[in-house]
């Protein structure tokens, strides 16, 4: 009993040679993706921003507004993160500029039951910080502390999260 015919022939040499080679360069395509994820890649350099500080009343409160003058770039609200910090350097409030602070002005809303010192205002409101946009840091910051704190002899720094780099540091007393 002969089951094999000898008219039937395996893959021509030249197909099995071309499915090889297709196969290695997915599964080097694959291997390459895969360890360039684990590769850290420098970050992208944070924008070069520049701004100014002057102060506006709003009733008793006093705020000081920090004015977007230029930006080399317009990075998205979620990658700038804000921290304010008083006379002595010690941290008073410290988040990203996105929903939380965002559209917080003049009252400066609260959040997770805190009472903010910290709003912002998108002016073209496209979700990026860009020239014109402006953030009112209160001039007495009074979340969770026995009195107020003043905070004219302080400072505020954004931050680039991408690559957590300081853009800009701006001190409160002129």
């Amino acid at each position: 009993m002969n089951w094999y015919s000898k008219d039937r022939r395996a893959v021509s040499p030249i197909i099995a040679t071309i499915l090889l080679v297709a196969i290695s360069l997915v599964l080097i395509g694959v291997i390459f993706i895969w360890v360039q994820e684990i590769i850290d890649v420098p970050k992208e350099d944070a924008p070069d921003v520049n701004l100014a500080v002057s102060t506006e009343t709003a009733g008793d409160e006093v705020y000081f507004r920090i004015l977007i003058t230029d930006i080399s770039e317009e990075p998205s609200l979620n990658n700038i993160e804000y921290k304010v910090f008083d006379g002595g350097g010690n941290l008073l409030e410290e988040m990203t500029a996105d929903s939380e602070v965002y559209g917080n002005l003049a009252h400066l809303e609260t959040h997770d039951d805190q009472l903010l010192g910290v709003g912002f205002s998108d002016n073209d409101a496209d979700g990026r910080l860009s020239t014109g946009d402006y953030f009112l840091v209160k001039k007495f910051f009074d979340k969770n502390y026995a009195q107020d704190i003043d905070i004219s002899d302080g400072k505020m720094i954004l931050i680039y999260g991408p690559n957590n780099a300081a853009m800009e540091e701006i001190s409160f007393g002129f």
